[in-house]
């Protein structure tokens, strides 16, 4: 026995309705496309794929002719709901025939019908010429004649809004005004089983795009009846016999008057609420009303109100997902990347969060608040590309970095978290705290301000003097109450390695994301993989860009993970032991972006290790640019000249006319041994000094992590222009291939695999071929010097990467499998990071209010 779809939404509906039929009976996926679905390689293999041509009855028939006993065919694309219905009727399975699912469908034969069984449909137009548009009265809607899901819907107020229509058939609409509901009706041969009424809330014109959903509806029971019962006589009028329907409706006045009829279960995440508010398992439900032929959805009272509120990401703008809320009852992702084109239609929407009431208004009111506080993750394309000027700049330093040494940095940010803390816990009061924070944000205002109070002890100290200034002595010197510098500059610290490490990580994912462009755009270019300074083995240029891409990820995991794992805030250790007032250091450090405050006031303000680990990782990550620069370096030598780098990487020199110089090459290098410099200082200077706070650790691992970084960042960023504007001479490489015998190893193994030697022998003979100079004593050496031959012929060689399919090897296939899984980690790495960027925003965002609100 089997079970067929024909095609599937896209939504999770159909996912787990073929997963859920694997109980009851064989189950077959008919597919034209399988890049249009996501899920196919997370489906359990027993459910069995057919690819056809799913628009055609002849080859669908086909296709599942040696399928016995059918039980039903049905789909949950909307597009494929009448060809499902063909084909049930060709095999007398339970279904609706096919006129009436083309009724359904077709907005302007609908219109006929509905009104000779006395139901309300807006008067409709078919649009076939210009004349078509004359005499209007408006408002009116604009729509396809087949469609759905809001698809090409506008709203059209006057002559002058008249859209270009091109292609397809459209139809003009009486606009209707009023609240719009859907009917949820499971149909047998008892009737028409009303299931929920759901309230739809959409955008307001031109367009219509769905943004929420409520189900079931607080509506009194009489409009209730009236909606139910209008969507039951549209059902009566096409002749419906059979299975889900989704019927659309707009009430007003006293007029209930079908918008749509749908012969499928609802989308928009409906059947979700659904399954909320009755407690049902509907896919269940529904593959056994198939089965058995009757409704299997028993109609009680709901449990609870369900509502569903949509997120629509700005138009025009890319995003890898959304970060929902972590009080969210449910929520999900229709796309994990994407762009919102404008289309005003379901597939501007990016995904959706769900809550419950226990009435409707409530469970609207808690979707709507869920949806305010998602975060839809915002790619951002405008970051303008480094060119020649701009290395230039680096190469002088007048790039303008950021300095992340400075305390003023984010000594203000510290500050606010420490004044709020204070007065929540009763330390300053309200006159006092009004004084400070004035004197904070005029301070915020005009950083200059600090200028004018200079100590000659510090930053800090130029701060503390300002502000007994703005705020008189005794409220300007309670600052300094319940802390010290020490925690202050502990504070500090992790602050900054979290800073650095973003804009590392933010650098990265650039310059990786270069490698893995370049690796497709060279997928097949001959490049040879040396082993110990010698040609060893054929490869390409993708392969190489993807190794080092791979490789940077992995050295920027564990950098990422080193800012995950900065939890513990230390403001409030104050100078090591603690303080006696009444302080709540768990409040700041929610304030300040970390989870808790100190657990141990010592530890807190000496332990340095975050700097000396952050540094060691960007040093890691500089040994690896320092590599590429190093094979960059040998590769763009005139005996070489594998390469031409952009000209922004060269210099000329001041005496011999014929050179170039690729300096930068040395100066990326010249850069990483300066880090192992630093690195290698920083370990010697943090760990022989004594537990506690200590001038000399404080500075030394601030200064550290910032020289590191802002070499780092340096570095990435020309390296990356280095990437993307390097050009690959082919004859160069192929050569290299040829004469540097790289396909002697595939030579010894291919013998091997003739089973005329072992390994050892094949080597040996291999070697013998090479070097004897044509003398070949058995035949062995003859066969390999022939397969040698053999393989050189092959363009030289060029093309004997292609054989290389085991353990990772060059061979295009595993090359671009090799980019698509850089793809997805990158993907992966770049949304992260995305979601601590609005975290730190949305953090900041709530510090500062707090601040500016609080008396």
């Amino acid at each position: 026995m089997a079970i067929i779809y024909i095609e599937s939404n896209t939504t999770g509906f159909g996912e787990a309705l073929l997963s859920a039929s694997l109980p009851y009976d064989d189950v077959y996926f008919l597919i034209r496309n399988p890049s249009k679905y996501a899920f196919l390689n997370k489906l359990n293999p027993r459910i069995q794929i057919k690819i056809c041509d799913t628009s055609s009855i002849d080859a669908i028939a086909e296709t599942i002719t040696d399928i016995d006993d059918i039980r039903y065919v049905t789909s949950t694309s909307d597009g494929f709901i009448q060809v499902s219905s063909e084909i049930s009727e060709l095999l007398n399975l339970n279904g609706n025939s096919p006129s009436s699912v083309n009724l359904c469908r077709d907005k302007f034969s609908l219109q006929n019908v509905l009104r000779d069984y006395g139901v309300n449909y807006p008067m409709t137009r078919e649009i076939r010429q210009p004349d078509d548009l004359r005499d209007i009265d408006y408002p009116v809607i604009v729509k396809p004649r087949q469609g759905t899901g809001s698809s090409g819907v506008q709203f059209i107020d006057s002559q002058d809004h008249l859209p270009q229509l091109i292609g397809g058939s459209w139809i003009l609409q009486q606009f209707t005004p009023g609240a719009e509901f859907s009917v949820e009706t499971f149909t047998d041969d008892r009737g028409h089983h009303v299931l929920a009424v759901t309230r739809k809330f959409v955008t307001k014109p031109p367009h219509f795009l769905e943004i929420a959903h409520v189900l079931p509806l607080d509506l009194d029971e009489a409009n209730h009846q009236k909606v139910a019962e209008t969507a039951i006589q549209a059902l009566d009028a096409v002749g419906y016999k059979f299975g889900p329907a989704h019927t659309e409706l707009k009430t007003h006045a006293d007029s209930v008057t079908v918008i749509e009829i749908n012969a499928r279960l609802a989308g928009g995440m409906i059947p979700r609420l659904m399954e909320h508010a009755y407690g049902w398992s509907l896919v269940d439900l529904y593959i056994r009303s198939y089965l058995s032929g009757r409704c299997q959805f028993k109609i009680t009272e709901p449990y609870l109100t369900a509502s569903v509120s949509f997120i629509v990401p700005e138009i025009g703008r890319s995003y890898l997902g959304i970060e929902f809320p972590a009080e969210c009852f449910e929520s999900g992702e229709f796309y994990t990347t994407g762009r919102n084109e404008g289309n005003f239609d379901f597939s501007d929407r990016a995904g959706y969060v769900i809550a419950t009431g226990t009435h409707g208004l409530a469970a609207l009111r808690s979707s709507v608040r869920s949806k305010k506080y998602s975060r839809v993750l915002y790619v951002d394309t405008n970051e303008s590309q480094v060119d020649a000027n701009d290395i230039h700049d680096i190469v002088n330093k007048s790039s303008g970095h950021p300095r992340f040494d400075k305390l003023t940095s984010n000594l203000l940010t510290i500050e606010k978290a420490h004044l709020l803390m204070l007065r929540y816990q009763g330390v300053i009061n309200s006159d006092q705290f009004r004084d400070l924070k004035e004197a904070v944000v005029a301070l915020e205002y005009n950083p200059d301000l600090l200028e004018e109070h200079h100590s000659g002890r510090g930053d800090y100290f130029d701060y503390e003097h300002y502000m007994i200034d703005h705020c008189g002595r005794n409220t300007g010197g309670l600052i300094q109450a319940a802390r010290s510098r020490n925690d202050i500059n502990a504070t500090h610290l992790l602050l900054s390695v979290k800073a650095v490490i973003s804009a590392i990580v933010k650098r990265a994912i650039t310059l990786v994301g270069t490698l893995t462009c370049r690796a497709g755009e060279t997928l097949e270019v001959p490049l040879p993989i040396y082993s110990q300074y010698q040609t060893a083995m054929p490869g390409t240029a993708g392969h190489y860009m993807t190794a080092q891409g791979e490789i940077l990820l992995d050295s920027l995991d564990p950098l990422i993970a080193l800012r995950d794992e900065l939890k513990i805030s230390p403001l409030g250790a104050c100078a090591g032991a603690g303080t006696s007032f009444n302080t709540d250091s768990h409040l700041t450090a929610s304030l300040l972006g970390f989870k808790v405050g100190p657990t141990n006031s010592l530890s807190a303000i000496t332990d340095k290790n975050p700097a000396l680990r952050c540094s060691s990782l960007m040093t890691i990550l500089s040994g690896d640019i320092n590599r590429i620069a190093s094979d960059l370096q040998l590769w763009s030598m005139r005996e070489i000249a594998f390469i031409t780098l952009p000209n922004g990487m060269y210099g000329g020199s001041s005496n011999m006319p014929q050179k170039r110089n690729p300096y930068l090459l040395e100066w990326l290098r010249l850069h990483h041994d300066l880090n192992v410099g630093y690195l290698a200082g920083a370990f010697s200077s943090l760990t022989h000094i004594p537990t506690g706070n200590s001038y000399q650790a404080s500075r030394t691992a601030i200064e550290t992590v910032t020289e590191i970084a802002d070499k780092l960042l340096d570095m990435l960023d020309v390296l990356t222009y280095a990437i993307k504007g390097l050009s690959i001479d082919i004859s160069k490489t192929v050569r290299a291939v040829k004469h540097g015998n790289a396909c002697a190893t595939l030579v010894a193994e291919n013998l091997v695999q003739q089973g005329k030697s072992s390994f050892r022998d094949a080597h040996t003979a291999v070697g013998s071929a090479l070097f004897s100079g044509g003398g070949h004593k058995d035949f062995l050496a003859t066969g390999a010097a022939n397969l040698l031959s053999e393989f050189e012929s092959d363009a030289n060689g060029a093309q004997a990467y292609k054989r290389l399919t085991g353990g990772g090897g060059p061979a295009t296939d595993n090359t671009q499998v090799a980019i698509t899984s850089l793809n997805e980690r990158l993907r992966a790495v770049t949304r992260h990071q995305l979601v601590l960027r609005e975290r730190e925003l949305s953090n900041k965002l709530d510090l500062d209010n707090r601040f500016r609100r609080t008396n």
